[in-house]
């Protein structure tokens, strides 16, 4: 496959995913997400079970138990209610799909999970690395609203480059952002990083300067010294992995929070394309 047409494939299913995670609590129709992306629902199913690692249905319903395994976790709601508000018609029918996917049924899991949640435990020091992240060219575009959910504009900048003729890859990206200075708890960290700026960027494999959109540019990349968490958590839980490594880990770790800018880099969870449920989050250190 040529490069500019797996950016071009990508692009789409990223498109994709984005317009059902925003209508993920209603019906999703193939023909609908197929007509969005300008493929023919054929050509488009191929694509995006290549690309995303599962099918469109496939992919609908691991969403929708994910939401109901959240659910579970951090309220009380029944399971009929939240078998209803994921398009399950019967608990029956729910706990069939869910422990399907979680080889638990959703009281178990409930069970099993909630201390979990509430608890520091799950969290591993030994699990943190201290790495020097070397300078990278960029695209990126600037927004708003906090870190999680940022890679619903990937495919902007995937037809940022393609436009230009700049040699990226589709895999390789990362959020950028200031961390906030009045954060000094959990509460307030998840507070501030509502409004947080932040900065998609896209690997390119050089640099390459662009002044035709304000929004979308180039830039290069300072390196330097970070630690490394690689957070297994989800971007539900992204604000209290983040309190917990610097309210508990970074007082005794021997460094100090250097003023560059935090990165969120995002793994290949699932299929080719870059996903928020794995990803490092990395802490710029300097010495105290």
């Amino acid at each position: 496959m040529k490069h500019s047409t797996e950016v071009v494939y990508t692009e789409r299913v990223m498109q994709a995913q984005n317009f059902i995670k925003e209508n993920i609590d209603r019906d999703i129709f193939l023909d609908e997400v197929a007509d969005i992306v300008a493929m023919s629902p054929y050509h488009f199913h191929r694509v995006f079970k290549e690309f995303a690692g599962e099918a469109v249905k496939e992919h609908i319903r691991r969403l929708r138990l994910e939401k109901a395994a959240e659910k579970l976790i951090t309220t009380k709601m029944p399971l009929k209610q939240i078998a209803q508000h994921i398009r399950y018609h019967t608990v029956e029918a729910f706990s069939r799909a869910f422990k399907n996917q979680y080889d638990l049924s959703p009281g178990a899991y409930r069970k099993k999970n909630k201390q979990n949640y509430e608890s520091s435990d799950t969290y591993k020091v030994e699990d943190i690395n201290i790495q020097q992240l070397q300078p990278e060219n960029v695209a990126y575009v600037k927004k708003n609203g906090g870190y999680n959910g940022t890679l619903k504009s990937l495919h902007e900048i995937l037809r940022f480059v393609r436009r230009h003729g700049i040699e990226s890859t589709p895999t390789e990206c990362f959020s950028m952002f200031d961390f906030p200075s009045n954060a000094t708890s959990g509460e307030k960290l998840t507070a501030s990083t509502k409004n947080i700026s932040h900065q998609l960027c896209l690997k390119t494999s050089n640099y390459v300067v662009v002044t035709e959109n304000a929004e979308i540019t180039t830039k290069r990349c300072g390196g330097g010294l970070f630690a490394v968490y690689t957070d297994r958590s989800g971007s539900k839980n992204r604000n209290k992995t983040i309190a917990w490594l610097v309210e508990e880990w970074l007082p005794q770790c021997g460094y100090k929070m250097d003023n560059r800018m935090w990165r969120i880099k995002y793994h290949c969870s699932n299929g080719k394309l870059p996903s928020e449920d794995v990803v490092d989050i990395c802490i710029p250190l300097k010495a105290i």
